[in-house]
């Protein structure tokens, strides 16, 4: 950006947090809309979360019902619930960014995607202490509109090649 308009030095601009996370929102709302379709392909069909026209209270339904008729023929139902509060940080980048191209991301897709998530640091603090910037290598971005649905892709292919294969997720 030129400072005065016969000049011929310039300044370099630089956007604040609040408005790298401005700009992130905005992108990420387009990109949000093609990864929905992509993750159309991983989910499988009992999978109600994180996906438009369905929800946890459908599952909550469909499990009152199972329950019910099971009582009805006096049979027994296991129910496993997990808690998948923390592994939005667990999630392996590397892994996220491998298998897309299994679900068919376009590379243009995918590099947005890594994009907003490479070079990533943080602080903690404690009390009133800060500490020195790190970097972030696994979890999808805290806060960012595109968290759930990596979140879920991921999740559901895991699962899916461990329940299919026994060995887990193929990287390769």
């Amino acid at each position: 950006m030129q400072k005065l308009p016969h000049s011929t030095r310039t300044r370099e601009v630089t956007a604040t947090t609040a408005e790298a996370s401005l700009l992130s929102r905005v992108f990420a709302k387009d990109i949000l809309a093609h990864l929905r379709i992509l993750a159309e392909r991983a989910y499988p069909e009992s999978q109600c979360c994180f996906r438009d026209e369905r929800s946890t209270i459908d599952m909550i339904f469909s499990l009152c019902q199972l329950q019910k008729k099971r009582r009805e023929q006096r049979m027994l139902l296991y129910v496993t619930f997990i808690d998948l509060t923390k592994t939005f940080d667990l999630v392996s980048r590397e892994g996220l960014f491998k298998i897309l191209p299994k679900i068919s991301c376009p590379s243009k897709l995918q590099n947005m995607i890594e994009s907003l998530h490479n070079n990533m640091k943080e602080t903690v603090q404690y009390d009133s202490n800060l500490s020195e910037l790190f970097n972030i290598r696994s979890g999808v971005k805290q806060g960012c509109v595109l968290a759930p649905t990596l979140f879920g892709i991921f999740f559901a292919l895991k699962i899916r090649f461990r329940y299919f294969i026994g060995r887990g997720l193929p990287t390769d």
